[in-house]
């Protein structure tokens, strides 16, 4: 017998030893009672432990703060913060260009509003936040690009693009995080970096000399806004089509 049931499926219900036909086999009583054995395992098991719950993606109650939320990325994230149910400010230089967002958002039944400011204006910028604030969501979405080789670069090149990229962000997040921690906010920053703050291009020396810069400071935030329930994250897109304009591509 123990030559006969040496196989996997020997141990099946219909597998019987000649003269044993209408006799259950040892293999079929042994299968039986293993089987019964962990349904009963599983029913203990399931009723001991509660299934997962998925979090809520919800921001209902929440408000964001967008930069250069008037087109491209800025505005498809400002939307998208909207749908969720967040009540955002949208901010530009171009006060039409947000307010023809906000308007569209508000249409579709969502909250938010716009205004009109230069982010590298930081005294006006931080007034703002005293005023509008405190956020529970910022989105640093404003950045740019002077695409040029090396020798080509100048001083104001680098300052224009240094000021909006890195400058401007990191005091945009001194002033909203301060906000936060005053009202006891868990609240969430999210810095728009690039691939390219992780590799090199050609005629990216300024801008991935920011976007490395950023990734370096967000990740420095992050450990000293950690103890206060802050989370401080970085995105990093690549190329990117928008439909606001035929010719807008964007490098980031």
């Amino acid at each position: 017998y123990k030559r006969q049931v040496d196989t996997v499926h020997d141990f099946a219900p219909s597998k019987v030893l000649p003269g044993t036909e209408n006799k259950p086999t040892f293999a079929h009583a042994v299968m039986v009672a293993t089987v019964s054995s962990l349904m009963e395992l599983s029913q203990k098991m399931s009723d001991a432990t509660p299934l997962p719950k998925t979090p809520s993606f919800r921001l209902d109650g929440r408000r964001a703060l967008v930069t250069g939320a008037g087109r491209g990325i800025g505005k498809a994230i400002a939307v998208a913060l909207a749908d969720a149910g967040a009540d955002v400010t949208l901010v530009s230089r171009t006060l039409t260009e947000v307010e023809a967002v906000a308007a569209g958002i508000r249409k579709n039944g969502g909250k938010a509003a716009g205004l009109a400011l230069d982010v590298m204006d930081q005294d006006r910028t931080t007034a703002m936040i005293s005023a509008e604030g405190p956020f529970n969501i910022l989105v640093n979405n404003a950045g740019g690009n002077r695409p040029q080789e090396l020798s080509d670069i100048t001083s104001e090149d680098y300052d224009a693009v240094t000021n909006l990229n890195v400058r401007s962000v990191i005091f945009l997040c001194q002033s909203v995080s301060r906000g936060m921690i005053a009202e006891n906010i868990k609240g969430s920053i999210i810095n728009i970096s690039s691939q390219m703050g992780h590799v090199g291009g050609l005629k990216r020396v300024v801008y991935c000399a920011t976007k490395h810069a950023i990734e370096g400071a967000t990740k420095a935030m992050a450990w000293e806004l950690g103890a206060h329930g802050i989370r401080a994250n970085t995105l990093c897109p690549c190329l990117l089509y928008t439909s606001d304009a035929a010719d807008d591509l964007l490098c980031v």
